[in-house]
Parts: structure tokens; sequence; C-alpha cells
């Protein structure tokens, strides 16, 4: 083997082993098959871990390129779910702007449905009109022993000229309110009875023997100025 020659496959096995020890794996080009003396055999050892250098790079870089692809779609799927969540967070403020909305007027509704008044300094008037079903009574019931514990008052005039028609439940429903106010020591007027409302309580029964009844608002106020003269403001 010539010197030349020898130093030739020398120096290249030198600068190949140190392109692969730097990482230049690309620019690496093929050893070529090494004749047969001892060089050759380092030449042949270089060789195979020229080619399992390009081979492993290869996969690095379709593996590099895999999970750059993956996080681009993670980053894009993340960005539909935020703008989802941003929508669905919206959705429910403006739900729950709606529902704050709508229990006010609810709200609203049954004080109107519902109006105590305070006519003399102990003296209430509750007007009652249309139905009075389960919810209207509790609300009913509740709100006139609120008003009744705080302004300690002796007197409570329930006119019931706007309720048409008058069952076993309205019936029952108007003497629980009666009974829940002479708990707390206050006396009540029944005011406004049509005269088929009062022949629909003597037919279903219904005692009234507890509740003083007078024919309209002004005879019960007449009533209160003429025989509860404290009554007055």
């Amino acid at each position: 083997m010539e010197i030349a020659d020898f130093d030739r496959r020398l120096e290249r096995l030198t600068d190949t082993l140190a392109r692969m020890l730097d990482g230049e794996f690309e620019d690496l080009g093929d050893v070529t098959a090494p004749p047969e003396d001892p060089l050759g055999r380092i030449e042949e050892t270089v060789r195979d871990l020229v080619l399992d250098a390009k081979t492993a790079a290869l996969a690095q870089r379709e593996k590099e390129a895999a999970l750059v692809l993956q996080h681009e779609q993670l980053v894009e799927r993340r960005a539909v779910l935020d703008e989802q969540r941003r929508r669905i967070e919206a959705q429910e403020r403006e739900l729950a702007k709606r529902a704050a909305t709508i229990e006010a007027q609810a709200s609203a509704i049954r004080e109107l449905s519902t109006p105590i008044l305070e006519l003399w300094r102990d003296v209430l008037v509750l007007p009652i009109i249309g139905s009075i079903h389960e919810e209207r009574a509790v609300q009913i019931t509740e709100a006139l022993l609120g008003t009744i514990a705080a302004r300690k008052t002796r007197w409570v005039i329930i006119d019931v000229t706007g309720v048409d028609v008058v069952d076993t439940q309205t019936a029952d429903h108007l003497v629980r309110v009666v009974r829940s106010a002479a708990l707390l020591g206050t006396s009540c007027m029944l005011t406004g009875l049509r005269p088929s409302v009062a022949q629909t309580l003597v037919s279903l029964g219904v005692s009234l023997d507890a509740v003083h009844v007078e024919r309209n608002l002004e005879r019960a106020l007449l009533r209160l100025r003429l025989g509860e003269p404290e009554a007055r403001a």
C-alpha cells in the first residue's frame, strides 16, 4: 500500500469521524468498499457507523417532524377549545343574567299579586285578586305574617272582591291565612264576598265563625273607626 494512498484514506476517515462527532450526518458521503488491508477493516467499521448514523438521523428528523405536527395540532385544538369555552362562559353569563331578570320579574309579580297596604298604624289591607293556589297561598301567608310581625298589626282586612270562584282548596287557604294571623294576635276581617262565593262557602261547609265579615271595604273601615278608635293613626 502506497504511503500517499494510505495518508489520503486516513485523512478521509479522520474527516468523516470528526464530522460525525459534530453531528453532520446529512453531508457525509458513502464510504466506498474498503480494500482488504488493516486500514480497510477500520474503513468498513466507519462505513457501517455512517450508515447507522444516517438512518438514526433520518428517524430522528421524522420523529421531530411528527412531534412538531402534533404540537401544531394540539395548539390548534386548544385554540378551538378555548373559543368554545369562551362561548360557553358567555352563554352561561347570559343565562344567569336572564335568570336574574326572570327572578326579579317574578318577585315583582309576586309583590303585585300580594299587595299588603298599611291603612292605619296597626291596620293592614290585603286585597286578593284571582285564584289562590298552593304556591300563592304560601306567598300570601309568608308575606302577611312577616308584615304583621314587623308592624305589630292588630287588624288585617282581607278583601276578596277580586275572587270570582272559590273552591274547597281556595276556602281552605283563606282559613289557614286567618288562623296563622290569629296565632300572632291579629284579628282578620273578610270583605267583598260575592253572593255566589258566599253560597259556595256554605255548600262546602266552610266555617267562618272566627272571621269578622263585612259587605265591603268601606263598611269594614267604618267598623274599625267606630269600634276600634285606637287603631287609627
